[in-house]
Parts: structure tokens; C-alpha cells; sequence
């Protein structure tokens, strides 16, 4: 079943007009993987390594409702600073405006570079990788 599966993953990458990556097919047979698992299939790496005693795995997803966190003080008072960026902290002339380096593009610099484009000022960001 693996071979007629894999081998069906390279005809129909082919037939797309491409060669399948190693990590295309690792990521298909994946996939194919994970369908199987509702049949109550073991994992191909469990039937190649010969090792008995495997559990079927089961994938359970729930979806959660939204907490409300719009209706709380702290989410009132942040838009109420965040917005004051656009408003009140605004660049009104050109010699107000700065270019700003931003070291590291994680969350916080990506965050600082909004605020600072938001009130008229020429962030850069710089990552390392």
C-alpha cells in the first residue's frame, strides 16, 4: 500500500509539471498518514521498525468560542494609547519626522516599526537572519 501510495505522489506531481522534493513526499505521506488514521492503521515508521504495541493515535479539534476580550479595561485603555499614535503623537511637520532603527523583526519590532510608521516616522528594521 505504501509503494502504490508514494508512487501515485510522484505521477500526480509529475502530471503538474514538476519533481517532488523530498520533503514534499515526507510531507505527503504525512498527510496520507494522518487520513489513515481513522482506519485504525498503524504509522508506516511503526510497521517498518517492527516494534509492536503501537496505539492508534486519534486527532480531536475543538472549536472554542471567542473569548470576550473587547469588553475588558485593559483592551479599552491599549486601543485608547494605540490610537493616539495616528491623532495626538502624529508628525506634524518635517523636521519632527525621524528615521528610526528597529533591531530584530520579532513581534515587539514589527509592532514598534506599526506605531512608528502610524505617527509619520520612517522605521527600518534590521534582522539578523
Amino acid at each position: 500500500a505504501d509503494l502504490q501510495r508514494s508512487a501515485a505522489l510522484r505521477q500526480a506531481f509529475r502530471a503538474g509539471g514538476s519533481t517532488p522534493s523530498s520533503a514534499a513526499m515526507r510531507f505527503a505521506a504525512w498527510v496520507a498518514w494522518l487520513g489513515a488514521l481513522g482506519d485504525g492503521l498503524v504509522p508506516p515508521v511503526a510497521r517498518r521498525g517492527g516494534y509492536s504495541g503501537v496505539r492508534r493515535s486519534e486527532v480531536v479539534m475543538r472549536d472554542y468560542p471567542k473569548p470576550n476580550v473587547e469588553d475588558t479595561e485593559n483592551y479599552r485603555a491599549a486601543t485608547k494609547l494605540s490610537s493616539r499614535f495616528t491623532t495626538e503623537l502624529r508628525v506634524t511637520s518635517p523636521e519632527q519626522k525621524k528615521k528610526v532603527a528597529i533591531i530584530g523583526g520579532g513581534l515587539a519590532g514589527l509592532a514598534a516599526a506599526k506605531y512608528l510608521a502610524d505617527a509619520g516616522h520612517e522605521p527600518v528594521v534590521y534582522e539578523a537572519r
